[in-house]
């Protein structure tokens, strides 16, 4: 047409494909482009959208080191039948619904605040969050928390909900410093009265065997069997 519009109709359809003077185009059905065929945006090919034939691989490309935006209050990442999500992106949270795997020297941010937080456990729930705040970060929780073996999924340690830590193998270090300025310290063996004690208020380390002390050493040096 030469009065600044292109019309493609079918008989008794009208505008199956509209053309206006600005260029701007108006399909009335589906647009279907073939294998390998691109939709192409920006004069210099900054992005576009495929699918490649020959991997299966179908693909959201934005090219010349252009950032790409996706932009919604809510987005999320589904599955193929689009009836289970793997990632739900708000305005103040990211949750992943199944096992997620993170990669070496992953990095989490907050723009929002001065926190970020990753939390480990059920929507809407954590039992075990990662998190820094503006000054110090750290684990925190509210259930027992594990580490396991690699090699074979078994506890290394367990830290428990009263703060008592076990673990499975041996402790090894030059210089092991116990800190509690109000009660005494406790050393057993597991499940017996058998170890070591020392008393905060007076200085004394007390050796016990089956309940009884068997050695004290006081706070001046003097040994008592």
């Amino acid at each position: 047409r030469n009065d600044g519009y292109f019309l493609l109709g079918r008989s008794g359809v009208s505008n199956d494909f509209y053309l206006d003077a600005s260029g701007n185009a108006t399909f009335g059905g589906n647009v279907s482009l073939g294998d390998n065929k691109e939709l192409i945006f920006g004069a210099a090919t900054d992005f576009k959208i495929y699918h490649n034939s020959t991997t299966n691989v179908n693909h959201v490309s934005s090219q010349l080191d252009r950032q790409l935006s996706i932009n919604g209050n809510i987005i999320n990442l589904t599955n193929q039948a689009n009836t289970a999500s793997y990632l739900v992106l708000n305005s103040t949270s990211a949750t992943f619904l199944n096992n997620a795997s993170f990669g070496q020297y992953t990095t989490m941010r907050s723009s929002q605040t001065e926190y970020a937080y990753l939390n480990l456990g059920a929507t809407g729930t954590y039992g075990w969050q990662i998190g820094k705040g503006p000054s110090s970060g750290g684990v925190v929780g509210n259930e027992s928390f594990y580490l396991y073996n690699f090699a074979d999924t078994s506890v290394a340690l367990e830290v428990d909900t009263s703060n008592n830590a076990t673990f499975a193998g041996t402790i090894q270090s030059d210089d092991i410093t116990i800190v509690d300025g109000s009660n005494d310290v406790n050393l057993y063996l597991a499940n017996t009265s058998y170890g070591l004690q020392l008393d905060v208020s007076s200085g004394n380390m007390f050796f016990r065997t089956n309940g009884a002390t068997r050695l004290t050493i006081a706070n001046s040096g003097a040994a008592t069997f």
